[in-house]
């Protein structure tokens, strides 16, 4: 477990360039709007091509609107995470301080929390977080990253990775910590703690998760029944 308190002390530590105004219009039937609007292809399409960090930085500092999204809804924050890009953390961290927005989504409403998730990327998820993505914010079918993180981790097995596991496990605890409402039900009008509990027996490690939901819940006094 000693990434555990790793990823705790990152978080704590980790540069908040403050950005206020992260808000951006989304509706779930027809997907997000792009702050400040329009497509910007340069820049996302030399990221899913894999282009030098060094040729990505140049691009980045002539890119007006480090916000604008393909048609597919991704910013370049959200292409450099779903593509692992080489020296990650440096480039999110870079166009951040550039004024790219950390709480960033797709048109089926994939924020990048839900994806460093499913990617299981535990220091770009400090990063976001602690620079303004939303933890309570929900995808198309309602789920927020803790329902998201929930379901992965029926994918966990014992042929999983340990480290893997625990990253997954902080990045819920972290989440737990931060969310305004972590009682939040989706489109199924289910609780983190709901899917954690039918879950409880698809693996080893989705019990674990469950009994630490649990736990948690219990603590503050929610129905973990």
């Amino acid at each position: 477990m000693k990434c555990l308190s790793y990823f705790l002390v990152l978080f704590l530590l980790l540069p908040n360039f403050n950005f206020e105004s992260q808000s951006i219009e989304y509706d779930a039937l027809t997907g997000a709007t792009s702050p400040g609007g329009g497509y910007d292809d340069e820049l996302i399409e030399a990221i899913e091509y894999q282009y030098p960090y060094k040729w990505l930085i140049d691009i980045i500092d002539r890119t007006e609107n480090l916000n604008a999204k393909n048609r597919d809804g991704f910013s370049p924050i959200l292409m450099v995470i779903d593509k692992n890009s080489p020296k990650r953390d440096q480039l999110i961290l870079y166009m951040l301080r550039e004024g790219a927005y950390a709480h960033t989504f797709d048109n089926f409403g994939i924020s990048a929390l839900h994806l460093t998730i499913f990617k299981n990327f535990p220091s770009t998820f400090a990063i976001l977080l602690k620079n303004g993505a939303d933890p309570d914010f929900k995808n198309i079918n309602g789920d927020t990253p803790l329902h998201y993180a929930v379901h992965q981790s029926k994918y966990y097995d014992d042929k999983s990775k340990e480290d893997e596991k625990d990253s997954l496990l902080e990045m819920i605890e972290i989440l737990l910590e931060e969310m305004e409402d972590p009682f939040i039900k989706n489109a199924q009008k289910k609780t983190a703690l709901d899917l954690a509990r039918e879950q409880s027996k698809t693996t080893t490690f989705s019990k674990v998760v469950y009994e630490n939901l649990k736990f948690f819940y219990d603590e503050i006094g929610g129905n973990s029944q």
